[in-house]
């Protein structure tokens, strides 16, 4: 592993080779460097800064096994995330402030002890990786998730603004903090609220396509693979079914107030 200490990098001084591994920076600050469409594979940032930096499109922890990289008491600051796709490295005791989030996938990162702030719109956290790889004897094959699952301990969301942001692949949310209000609903008991939701679109619901419509989402949200079995989820207030828009989604709306009253 080579090691970099104490370095700062800013939008000249970043290294062309896109493809980064087997590297550990310590104490390292990184402004204005793009790294869009690095990949980084096997790397350790330990007490590093980021800030306003370009991840677009990045692979972080490239499908190397648990050699999957660490990011260990780092803050992210006015970054850009879009489109980054994390394959399920270490983040613990981090910060993502004011981050440029979306569509941003974190697979089955391991988080402990990290807080967002700001906007993440259509961003993924699993409770194991979905795309994880290893290597033996130069054969590539998928790693058994529940060696390297993602704990999610301690993570703290209050001051994030969520925006159809997917929980998914039996997530453990119960130490996690979210932001409060009539936007949001947290779901401690998934199977039950669902059922008794489904139950009541059922026998009271008049209008047959607006009950058909809240039935299919009853669906997307607790009865897909990814979700079935999960204890608990946490939802926003745009909760549309898959392929419908957001902006006047107002069946979606009627369902979420139900499932916030059941909650």
């Amino acid at each position: 592993m080579k090691e970099y200490a104490n370095i700062v990098y800013n939008k000249h001084q970043f290294s062309s080779n896109k493809y980064l591994k087997n590297s550990v920076f310590k104490g390292c600050h990184f402004e204005k460097c793009d790294l869009s469409e690095y990949t980084f594979t096997n790397c350790e940032f330990i007490s590093c800064e980021f800030i306003k930096c370009k991840f677009a499109h990045a692979f972080i922890g490239h499908n190397r096994g648990l050699k999957s990289g660490k990011y260990l008491n780092c803050t992210f600051k006015n970054s850009d995330f879009t489109n980054v796709n994390f394959r399920f490295p270490v983040i613990e005791n981090c910060i993502f402030e004011n981050c440029d989030l979306f569509e941003t996938n974190f697979d089955g990162s391991r988080f402990k002890n990290t807080r967002f702030i700001g906007l993440l719109d259509s961003c993924f956290f699993r409770g194991h990786s979905i795309d994880a790889r290893g290597f033996k004897f130069f054969l590539v094959k998928k790693i058994d998730f529940k060696v390297v699952p993602n704990l999610i301990q301690h993570v703290d969301f209050v001051e994030a603004k969520l925006v159809g942001v997917t929980f998914s692949d039996g997530i453990d949310l119960s130490t996690c903090v979210f932001p409060s209000g009539e936007n949001y609903v947290f779901v401690r008991d998934l199977k039950n609220t669902m059922q008794n939701a489904a139950e009541i679109v059922s026998k009271e619901w008049k209008e047959e396509r607006k009950k058909k419509i809240a039935l299919s989402m009853i669906n997307e949200f607790y009865y897909r693979d990814e979700f079935r079995g999960q204890e608990s989820n946490f939802y926003d207030a745009f909760i549309p079914k898959e392929g419908d828009d957001r902006e006047g989604n107002e069946d979606g709306m009627d369902l979420f107030r139900l499932i916030k009253s059941l909650a």
